[in-house]
């Protein structure tokens, strides 16, 4: 918990929440668009996450591109955005 905490003191947005009231689980959430395109994206793009987490970080830049050019209003870009969804974390195909 306390690297979640550190997040959120070093981004200064986020909020780091229970996952579960009877386990000690946590997850940092961020929730605001603007701050995942101006704060979070560039901080994981200048030091980038190594394995599979990598690739769903770069499918998270696909859709927050979508977004950020309006396309996922589109019914093309929520096709796309759910495309991306459907093959992300433990859903991913990995050779």
């Amino acid at each position: 918990m306390e690297v979640l905490r550190g997040f959120e003191q070093y981004f200064n947005c986020g909020n780091v929440n229970a996952k579960d009231s009877k386990k000690a689980a946590f997850d940092y959430v961020c929730g605001s668009f603007k701050d995942n395109l101006d704060i979070i994206i560039p901080f994981f793009t200048k030091y980038p996450i190594y394995g599979t987490k990598a690739l769903d970080f770069g499918d998270w830049c696909k859709v927050a591109e979508l977004i950020k050019t309006n396309n996922h209003l589109t019914p093309e870009g929520l096709v796309q955005i759910e495309a991306i969804k459907t093959g992300m974390n433990r859903s991913r195909n990995v050779s």
